[in-house]
């Protein structure tokens, strides 16, 4: 996901926004972003003493009605420092009796500037910067426990995104058809493009189907993969409980498992849609070359284990 953001300063304001938010309601979104926005009042000249956030007391316009604050003769763009005297808080003594929590409000040093800060994740104040933006306002959810078998350091970002789709099961295959109110005649024609038995699906292609199966074969005995493993579920439960770990043992197998699973699913997209059609000799040697350039790219410690893999993969 791309979060274009733009922000916007008008007078003591600012305000950011999410692209797509500017397009459809440039104004809508300034409730959410608002609260993220606090100022570090010094002489208070750039800060709004009604809108902006500045003390723990919140936005003034919620605590002080607007009657109030135009009848001791202050407007709407009254800035904090019109609030401050030559010793300190100038509080008109009406606000004082009705709201005697503003007493409590320390006296900033007006020798600075103010400064704009963005309240982060974890309740901190940071410099205002769209990546902060976007670690505060992006949707979270509970991290999976395959996440690092997907998303790791030296993955390949195109063939992580194929293993993403495959782990949620969101790969277009044969057997999703029926949800698209396609025609049963249409369904029953469909058949596996590598190994023309059945309709091909998550399961069949990774590894059930004897052509991918095969591939998988050949290219995880260059791994520690057990040769029992052939199902893409049981790959993902293997992983899992070591996939944090940075070990070149750990980096190969899921490598291999990634390129795999692209080149598989790659492979099928061929013969279905180009009429294109690779052995599984072919497709095993390409699936190897590619991880042994990712391999030799890698800073790797030289210890055992990788003096191991090097002469495994003729590095």
């Amino acid at each position: 996901m791309v979060f274009d953001l733009m922000v916007v300063r008008g007078g003591s304001k600012m305000v950011a926004y999410g692209g797509d938010e500017v397009v459809k309601n440039p104004c809508g979104i300034r409730g959410t972003i608002r609260p993220f926005i606090i100022h570090k009042v010094g002489n208070g000249i750039h800060t709004s003493a009604w809108y902006d956030t500045w003390c723990d007391l919140g936005n003034f316009s919620d605590v002080i009605s607007f009657r109030d604050i135009t009848r001791e003769g202050f407007s709407a763009s009254s800035t904090v420092n019109n609030l401050l005297g030559n010793s300190g808080w100038n509080w008109p003594p009406n606000w004082l009796i009705k709201h005697p929590l503003i007493a409590t409000i320390n006296v900033p040093d007006v020798s600075v500037d103010d400064k704009v800060l963005w309240k982060l994740s974890d309740e901190n104040l940071g410099e205002f910067s769209t990546s902060n933006v976007w670690e505060s306002l992006r949707p979270r959810a509970p991290k999976v426990n395959w996440f690092y078998v997907v998303w790791f350091s030296n993955h390949i970002p195109r063939h992580a995104c194929v293993v993403w789709l495959l782990v949620g099961e969101n790969l277009k295959t044969q057997d999703k058809l029926k949800d698209w109110e396609v025609s049963h005649s249409q369904i029953s024609t469909m058949s596996c493009s590598l190994c023309k038995t059945q309709q091909d699906s998550h399961a069949h292609l990774f590894f059930e189907c004897p052509f991918s199966s095969k591939v998988w074969f050949d290219v995880s005995r260059l791994s520690d993969f057990p040769r029992g493993v052939t199902k893409w579920r049981d790959i993902i439960d293997l992983l899992c409980p070591v996939a944090h770990l940075r070990s070149a043992r750990v980096v190969v197998m899921k490598l291999i498992f990634a390129a795999t699973t692209y080149f598989i699913w790659q492979e099928r997209n061929a013969r279905l849609f180009n009429k294109s059609a690779r052995s599984t000799y072919q497709l095993a040697k390409i699936i190897q070359a590619t991880v042994r350039l990712k391999l030799r790219s890698l800073k790797l410690k030289d210890t055992n284990q990788v003096r191991r893999i090097k002469a495994q993969w003729m590095i």
